[in-house]
């Protein structure tokens, strides 16, 4: 089969490319003759008219000859804005599903594959000794395992949990969790207002920026849905919760006091 991945904005590039060489019959071609079509960050196409263009009809050729393409987005397809409304159609008619942080037992079943490829003995209770301790991202699960194997190559000392707890120990211990309810309690004590406010309804301006500011970071440094995040706030639905994102997002790009207000806030939030 050919199997196909890209990042949506690769694509940009490639048909302004297309464009200038007078290739677009080899540029569309590419992509209408593939088995299984992976586009990354399709929200990348909000407000593009020309390639939301070319991606619909790539959509549509490859649907019609019964080939399987898969789409990811950091967002729900009824909540992206400035997109056709055939290519939501399009988007809504497949399988959605929400992402969310792999369990334990998901965690443990990485990691041994990945010892296993390596052909590199672990003990199953450093295997899980990493898992319980490291929940962030399988790209850090994947880090403490490179790190432990070539530690213990390097002193050439066996893997087991005594070499396991000393080599990771920076990555296991003390690590804070970042959760919804901590961010709201430093927000509300940076901005000097009580945190039921920013749970609350009330739209002063007072409120509303740190509001805004609590539901940004709840979407960066949280693994909640959007609709999980909104419960936080009030029980507010998910496009909401987007809306107050894309607010702060805009804004961290034009307003330096904003990045630096947020940026302060971050420093709180995250410091061990």
């Amino acid at each position: 089969m050919k199997i196909y991945y890209t990042p949506c904005e690769s694509i940009l590039n490639e048909m302004v490319d297309a464009i200038q060489t007078n290739k677009s019959i080899q540029f569309r071609n590419k992509y209408r003759r593939k088995d299984v079509l992976l586009i990354d960050d399709i929200e990348f196409l909000e407000g593009k008219e020309g390639l939301q263009e070319e991606t619909f009809h790539i959509m549509n050729s490859l649907y019609d000859a019964g080939k399987q393409c898969v789409f990811t987005s950091d967002r729900p397809p009824s909540t992206l804005v400035n997109l056709q409304e055939r290519i939501v159609s399009r988007l809504r008619g497949g399988l959605i599903c929400d992402i969310k942080q792999p369990s334990l037992e998901t965690r443990a079943a990485i990691l041994k594959n990945k010892a296993e490829k390596s052909g590199i003995s672990v003990p199953d209770d450093v295997i899980f000794f990493i898992a319980e301790h490291i929940k962030t991202s399988i790209r850090e699960l994947e880090g403490a395992l490179i790190k432990l194997f070539a530690l213990s190559s390097l002193a050439d000392e066996k893997i087991n949990m005594e070499t396991a707890k000393e080599i990771l120990k920076d990555m296991t211990q003390g690590k804070k969790e970042i959760t919804v309810g901590y961010i709201q309690k430093v927000v509300a004590e940076y901005y000097n207002i009580p945190q039921a406010s920013i749970r609350g309804k009330r739209r002063i301006q007072s409120i509303v920026k740190p509001r805004n500011i609590a539901m940004y970071l709840s979407r960066e440094y949280t693994n909640l849905s959007l609709v999980d995040i909104g419960k936080y706030f009030g029980d507010r639905d998910h496009a909401t919760v987007i809306h107050s994102y894309n607010q702060i997002k805009n804004l961290l790009e034009k307003n330096n006091d904003i990045k630096q207000e947020v940026d302060n806030i971050l420093k709180l939030i995250t410091c061990e």
